[in-house]
């Protein structure tokens, strides 16, 4: 599992393999995302207007594969509504660019999942929640249940112990899914109306390096 984009992933494969040398951007830009089309793509609906811009940001060096912003990042005050933040990208451009990573605004919380009977999902010691909301990946060696999809909004329902279901909306029927297993996360969206100041504290969004 892990959140780099395509266009990374090949570019750092091509570099090791082939000789062909990444020029590492100076900095990264921390863009916020309002609807994610593909993150391996790297396809989706950055916030505009309104006063957005991207800010710089640094991240800590990966521990156990998850790294996190080790600076506070703050974006300017939204004077119009930005829409509700789902995801934000790491791009080597303060504006157009190449994406790098696509990660949910979430808790950083990313956890091995089973399914074993169609709709009951296994995450031993889990802290989710009904209500809230989550996305599936997928990862080396493990197969996504059947009728399930990444870059996908799900809700948890039935959350007990150290089960849950997932539904395709708040409060919503359980998917019958097929067996199978992958990571699972919580993303946390958060809107912004007219005159939010945006800003994540040190250690706030995570992305999995892999």
């Amino acid at each position: 599992m892990s959140d780099r984009t395509t266009y990374f992933e090949n570019a750092m494969v091509n570099q090791i393999l082939n000789g062909t040398a990444f020029t590492f951007p100076p900095e990264v830009y921390v863009a916020l995302i309002t609807a994610v089309t593909s993150s391996e793509a790297g396809t989706f609906d950055e916030v505009t207007g309104g006063t957005y811009s991207r800010v710089t940001g640094a991240f800590s060096a990966p521990l156990d594969g998850q790294a996190s912003n080790s600076v506070d990042l703050t974006f300017a005050q939204a004077t119009a509504e930005w829409g509700t933040v789902s995801h934000y990208a790491l791009m080597d451009s303060g504006s157009g660019g190449n994406p790098l990573t696509v990660s949910p605004v979430g808790t950083g919380d990313a956890k091995v999942f089973t399914v074993t009977d169609g709709d009951l999902f296994t995450v031993p010691s889990h802290s989710f929640a009904n209500a809230q909301q989550a996305e599936l990946k997928a990862a080396l060696g493990l197969t996504l249940p059947v009728g399930s999809a990444e870059d996908t909004r799900y809700w948890f329902v039935s959350a007990s112990g150290d089960n849950f279901r997932l539904a395709a909306s708040e409060g919503g029927v359980p998917i019958d899914f097929g067996s199978g297993a992958g990571w699972i996360r919580r993303i946390v969206p958060r809107p912004v109306l007219i005159d939010d100041k945006v800003e994540f504290g040190s250690g706030s969004l995570t992305y999995i390096a892999g």
